[in-house]
């Protein structure tokens, strides 16, 4: 459209604009700005909501418990008990709880799932990991998992070795001098028989608890297995 055009559509504007009646005029000079005013205040609004969002907003996890091949029913139930436990208010920090992870499907080993959680191991975005025996070593190859016998402290440690809830990943490993040996290390808890996966309704084939080796939140994993493990013995 070019300059002689625009004017002309200007010029048609006015005189139709003036060959209305006062009470015409009125209502749309009430349509026009009225829309461009709603218009103003939804940018605006928008506008104030990301900012808000960005500066104000922010959320800090204090404890992210990510379940791998595993289901919970009581999700809510327990991400509130987990606020309670670590007393947060559940808006500015917050435990969560994850149980959207299907790494196994029809076709093997989702890449996608695998990939997302292994990024959260990577940065530290994860506390606790809940999987089975099946899924389990794939991360633990690659010393994602914590030695529980240097988290725990002793004697809980032998309590759990006494009930047999003690999981290890076995792996070989090969020395300076080239000699292969079986490493055994103990990266998780099979709960399958405990209190808290009664209550909660966790369940898969065997859920084993783990804690990230990159998490920064050890001395609340140390209270949700306290917490956890507390009508065990």
């Amino acid at each position: 459209m070019d300059k002689k055009e625009k004017k002309a559509i200007k010029q048609e504007r006015r005189a139709k604009f003036k060959s209305l009646s006062f009470k015409e005029k009125l209502e749309y000079l009430a349509d026009y700005y009225l829309m461009g005013t709603l218009i103003t205040l939804v940018l605006l609004g928008a506008t104030i909501s990301i900012l808000y969002t960005i500066f104000f907003n922010k959320q800090e996890k204090v404890l992210s418990i990510e379940l791998v091949d595993c289901q919970i029913e009581e999700h809510d139930k327990l991400e509130k008990a987990l606020n309670d436990l670590l007393g947060v208010d559940g808006k500015k920090k917050k435990a969560t709880v994850s149980a959207n992870n299907i790494l196994y499907d029809a076709d093997g080993v989702d890449p996608e799932i695998y990939e997302s959680v292994n990024t959260m191991f990577y940065v530290g975005g994860l506390d606790v990991y809940i999987g089975t025996k099946r899924d389990i070593p794939i991360y633990a190859k690659n010393n994602y998992f914590q030695d529980l016998s240097e988290l725990i402290d002793s004697e809980l440690f032998k309590k759990l070795e006494e009930k047999d809830m003690l999981y290890y990943y076995k792996q070989s490993v090969v020395d300076d001098e080239g000699v292969e040996y079986s490493l055994s290390k103990p990266v998780g808890i099979i709960i399958s028989d405990t209190a808290f996966a009664k209550e909660y309704k966790v369940y898969s084939d065997g859920p084993i608890v783990c804690v990230s080796a990159t998490s920064h939140h050890k001395a609340d994993v140390l209270k949700f297995i306290d917490y956890m493990l507390r009508e065990s013995f």
